[in-house]
């Protein structure tokens, strides 16, 4: 973690620890783009209260990106601490002399961070084809729910699996044009641990287009349609 001008592991990985720190950036301000620019300045002339300053200042906006992350099921503080170390980086490269707001500067170096511990952590714990796809109460679908059982049963599974989803993407294909490269990238990323919410920032889908598109899924993959001759 970052505060009061140093780096700060968990050791004490409580909640109460957790919270603790939580409380503490809560409690910092934002700075007025005419403070930004005279403390980044500050910053870039080799003051370190002021590149201090910088970074506390903009704690909270680490938290609201790792908060992003957490359905990789990352430690929340170790999604919070890599999102920190971008944001050190990026105070020391930033140039308030171009014109650009500090956070717009610093988003993608904490973004960075933050996504590149939630994909190893999602890659050391692949989701099966038994993981949800997403998450609707008691209707949560899963990978296997897009296809025929009939597909897994046979010793050449594979062969089903594949004409299984050729199926699927051909379906859906024609109900709306571009839909079946969207199943087939949805399928690939969620067999390497990546996750819905991912897929959705991917393509730029809003909340309402991936839910259409999830739903889209389910009625053309209803059974038995998709059942492997």
């Amino acid at each position: 973690m970052y505060m009061n001008g140093r780096n700060i592991s968990f050791t004490d990985r409580s909640t109460p620890s957790v919270n603790s720190y939580l409380n503490a950036v809560n409690k910092t301000h934002p700075l007025s783009p005419e403070e930004e620019v005279t403390i980044a300045t500050r910053s870039r002339q080799g003051s370190q209260q002021a590149r201090e300053q910088l970074i506390s200042a903009n704690l909270r906006f680490v938290v609201h990106i790792a908060k992003k992350y957490c359905s990789s099921h990352a430690a929340f503080e170790d999604l919070i601490q890599a999102g920190n170390e971008g944001l050190v980086m990026a105070a020391d490269r930033f140039d308030p002399s171009r014109g650009v707001r500090f956070l717009t500067f610093a988003s993608w170096y904490i973004e960075n961070k933050v996504r590149d511990l939630a994909y190893d952590y999602m890659n050391h714990n692949l989701t099966s084809f038994d993981s949800p796809v997403h998450e609707d109460g008691d209707k949560a679908a899963t990978l296997i729910d897009l296809f025929s059982s009939k597909a897994f049963l046979s010793p050449d599974w594979q062969l089903h699996y594949d004409d299984a989803l050729a199926r699927l993407k051909q379906k859906v294909n024609h109900r709306m044009y571009g839909l079946g490269k969207l199943v087939d990238d949805l399928i690939q990323m969620i067999q390497r641990g990546y996750t819905i919410l991912d897929f959705t920032m991917k393509h730029h889908l809003s909340d309402t287009q991936m839910k259409r598109f999830l739903t889209i899924l389910r009625e053309e993959a209803s059974y038995p349609s998709l059942a492997a001759a």
